[in-house]
């Protein structure tokens, strides 16, 4: 008998049949003799109308308005999680709807994009033992008896350190897709499903736009070494992509996806504040920290955003001191060995160039290589696709 972590996203509980729908899919999963708990999302759409509520009151984030706003934000799973609970009783499955609180799942005080602590597993497995299956709010935590939410990718977050926390056998990811491919098959041409993912290459994966696993999920799976299985909840017969600890052959440098993230925006900025006090001054927006040195007395950082976001980002900064561009492409392609073969580096690079695109800042690890490019279209991506994967 195994333990199996379901986390059903917005798509899968969209509405009522859907909810059904999942509900059966957890029959059939509890007939192949295992045990099983289950994490749900807010139905499709439902955040996005709570933010949009809550922005009409509060425009601007402030760390007091994101601790009442995780009331309003955390309630799209308190509705989906009890739905599905009662579509389980419906068909002879006892189940039980459960709210991060009654666990407790304990998180910082992080309003709005609160890091899981601890979960607390004594209920999960009292229900679990009696045959009772716990249906989990995911997104939410709480810090010193108040409501937190877990940001972007929340609830792949839930799963993964709930299935962490019980020390499960697998943590099943249910969504529109059926598993990883090469490239977005919604948008390109020839993408290959990949069945198995190293920890690594999805994170990096995620960190450049794709959305099938968030980073933060990933990296709490590699963390513990989990076992994660992405799939799709209207093909319940495939099996999907795992992701696991995953051997490449020796040191042959494989790439084995690509994505792509537009609108980014690229800050160059410069300060006298050590780098650990400029980087707290800048972690409350919503950018990412691409680069910093300290150099003739002086801290200099590169930041990532987003283009909306660019405007709040300048005027923090206080419109001087630093340069800007936006309207780039961020490529992220990912695979193994990438940082030992400089053929591959050198065709990546050559490939963006002959195009007259101009390469703003680019990163390369073992498992990516991460371009900004100015002046791309997604087409690029394409190209890069079909020329680096067989």
């Amino acid at each position: 008998m195994n333990l199996v972590i379901q986390k059903f996203g917005g798509t899968s509980v969209a509405n009522i049949q859907r909810i059904k729908n999942v509900a059966r899919l957890i029959e059939a999963e509890l007939q192949l003799g295992n045990q099983v708990a289950v994490v749900v999302s807010a139905m499709a759409g439902v955040t996005d109308s709570l933010v949009q509520l809550t922005k009409q009151l509060t425009p601007i984030q402030s760390p007091l308005t994101d601790k009442q706003s995780d009331v309003v934000l955390a309630s799209g799973e308190v509705i989906s999680t009890g739905l599905l609970a009662l579509a389980l009783n419906e068909i002879g499955i006892k189940a039980e709807a459960l709210q991060a609180w009654q666990l407790p799942i304990q998180t910082n005080g992080n309003f709005s994009e609160a890091c899981i602590l601890e979960i607390k597993t004594e209920r999960l497995l009292k229900l679990i033992n009696k045959g009772i299956v716990p249906v989990i709010c995911g997104f939410q935590g709480v810090f010193e008896n108040s409501i937190t939410t877990l940001g972007r990718g929340g609830s792949d977050a839930t799963a993964v350190a709930v299935a962490a926390a019980l020390n499960a056998d697998i943590c099943d990811i249910y969504t529109d897709v059926s598993g990883i491919y090469s490239i977005d098959p919604n948008k390109f041409q020839n993408a290959k499903k990949i069945d198995f993912m190293d920890y690594d290459q999805i994170i990096h994966l995620g960190h450049g736009g794709a959305k099938v696993l968030y980073p933060r999920a990933a990296e709490i799976a590699k963390r513990y070494n989990l076992k994660v299985r992405i799939r799709s909840t209207f093909e319940p017969c495939s099996l999907g992509t795992t992701v696991n600890i995953c051997g490449a052959n020796m040191e042959t440098t494989k790439i084995t996806a690509i994505t792509h993230n537009k609108g980014r925006a690229l800050i160059k900025t410069a300060t006298q504040d050590l780098p650990a006090e400029a980087l707290q001054k800048i972690n409350s927006l919503n950018c990412f920290v691409e680069n910093s040195f300290w150099e003739d007395g002086v801290n200099k950082i590169l930041l990532s955003t987003t283009n909306d976001d660019l405007p709040k980002v300048s005027e923090y900064l206080g419109n001087k001191g630093f340069s800007a561009e936006k309207n780039l492409l961020k490529i992220t392609i990912v695979g193994f060995g990438i940082k030992r073969d400089n053929q591959i580096i050198e065709k990546v690079f050559q490939m963006v160039q002959d195009r007259d695109i101009k390469i703003v800042q680019s990163n390369v690890t073992d498992a990516s290589i991460t371009l900004y490019a100015s002046g791309a279209s997604e087409s690029l991506t394409q190209v890069l696709h079909d020329a680096l994967i067989n």
